[in-house]
């Protein structure tokens, strides 16, 4: 299967023309798919044309005075992926918002995510991690840099604008969980994957981060459908966790270790929190996973932990949970080049593989979904796991070791001004681990180990 896999790196850096057209021809098959269900989702549920009109007009409002390339970008993914302009932004703007009924699936406490910082970890890099749960879509990775903005690596949903988690050339990681239900709430706005991505592209540190969440809040331009958001950030040395509904928005600082579910703690949201914020098991399992590990936090140490065992199969990972990402951002990030580990699929049955933000771009059976459903096939036959067939230990054992030697001639490449060899040493890196992925989930599907 994986000699069929579309191997070319797509390169989204550039003018927003022609990142918008090499989006929308690499991911046209989940961009076609993706606005197909979500239209059936518009005509099933009771939100007219013209009121999606005034929603969409709204959003696009509120692109054009904070980011108006994006515009221009997703009118060539649009045109590039053979949909209507109208369609595409509508999908963009308002899939979180109008969901199906009955839903496809109803979620609750399930994204989990964890930082560790300075005194947290066993060697002082900043290491974020988030397990997504939410609507099975196809998930997708890349590396993007528009003109006169942060080259990023970010993903989330493969037919998506946004992004549900990213680690940009700063440094800064971030991450975002639905929070609670509310009624401070109104589904005009910003939908949270836009907002990270406009803070992935404006954003050098977390106080950056919080002040675009503070002007959106202040502007009444935040919507999540019926639920806020809890916002999760780590740069050299230190972290941040903001929580908001659409009027209210409060933070704290993180300088060791924390994990959260899906719920408000602090002062100014707690009043819209759920009843068993502190006590549902999600987080409870969350929290103590992180406490048996506080003080030697390593990447390794969080991706095992997004995994579940075989005596608590239901604990971190959910039945929809899509992917892992764990980012690592060294004290000195361009001595310790920003990249992270991701896992495109159920963390039970897919395998961790590092990326760079340096990176030339990902490979378009990255981008597209093609590697995710390789992993939902599997996670399908075997939803409990881990896979007794991946070899996870054993592959991600070597691919760190692999890493390492990465690391060692890459950096000293970027920071000597040899840039071009750099990103050519990571991508193809990157690119080949990939590979090795997707021939280990080939095998897996068929029952075959993967040789230690």
């Amino acid at each position: 299967m994986t000699d069929a896999l579309r191997t070319e790196i797509v390169d989204l850096t550039g003018a927003p023309e022609d990142v918008g057209r090499a989006f929308g021809q690499a991911a046209k098959v989940a961009i076609q798919r993706d606005v197909a269900g979500f239209l059936e989702t518009v005509a099933a549920s009771d939100v007219t044309g013209d009121e999606l009109e005034r929603r969409v007009e709204y959003y696009q409002r509120i692109v054009g005075r904070l980011a108006p390339h994006w515009n221009v970008e997703m009118a060539e993914i649009a045109r590039n992926a053979g949909v209507a302009e109208a369609d595409y932004l509508a999908h963009v703007a308002q899939k979180y918002v109008i969901k199906a009924r009955p839903p496809v699936v109803e979620l609750q406490h399930e994204c989990t995510s964890f930082l560790a910082v300075a005194g947290g970890t066993a060697d002082g890099r900043s290491i974020l991690h988030k397990n997504r749960d939410s609507t099975p879509r196809p998930q997708g990775l890349w590396v993007r840099g528009i003109s006169g903005t942060n080259r990023y690596l970010g993903g989330g949903d493969a037919s998506d604008h946004g992004v549900i988690h990213f680690v940009n050339e700063h440094g800064l990681a971030g991450a975002m969980n639905a929070g609670s239900p509310n009624s401070d709430s109104e589904p005009t706005g910003l939908p949270t994957p836009q907002i990270l991505r406009l803070i992935a592209e404006r954003a050098a540190n977390c106080a950056d981060a919080l002040a675009i969440l503070e002007e959106i809040v202040r502007e009444g331009w935040y919507t999540n459908g019926t639920n806020g958001s809890l916002w999760f950030f780590v740069e050299p040395g230190r972290g941040m966790v903001v929580e908001n509904t659409r009027h209210h928005i409060d933070h704290t600082w993180i300088d060791e270790a924390h994990a959260r579910a899906n719920d408000f703690f602090l002062p100014n949201t707690l009043p819209f929190t759920r009843e068993d914020a502190f006590t549902n098991t999600r987080y409870l399992t969350a929290q103590a996973g992180v406490e048996r590990i506080r003080g030697r936090v390593t990447a390794a140490e969080f991706n095992c932990l997004s995994r579940n065992t075989a005596s608590e199969p239901q604990r971190i990972c959910g039945d929809h949970t899509l992917s892992g990402f764990t980012a690592v951002i060294g004290t000195d990030p361009e001595a310790d080049l920003p990249m992270a580990w991701v896992a495109l699929g159920h963390p039970n049955n897919s395998l961790y593989v590092p990326w760079f933000v340096a990176a030339e771009g990902t490979p378009a059976f990255v981008l597209d979904g093609t590697l995710w459903d390789l992993s939902a096939r599997l996670h399908a036959a075997n939803p409990l796991g881990p896979n007794p067939h991946l070899g996870v230990e054993a592959f991600e054992n070597e691919i760190d070791r692999e890493l390492e030697q990465v690391r060692a001639q890459a950096a000293p490449a970027m920071r000597d001004g040899h840039v071009n060899e750099a990103r050519s040493l990571v991508t193809e890196a990157s690119a080949g681990w990939a590979l090795r992925a997707a021939a280990a989930l080939t095998r897996a599907a068929t029952g075959v180990a993967t040789p230690a």
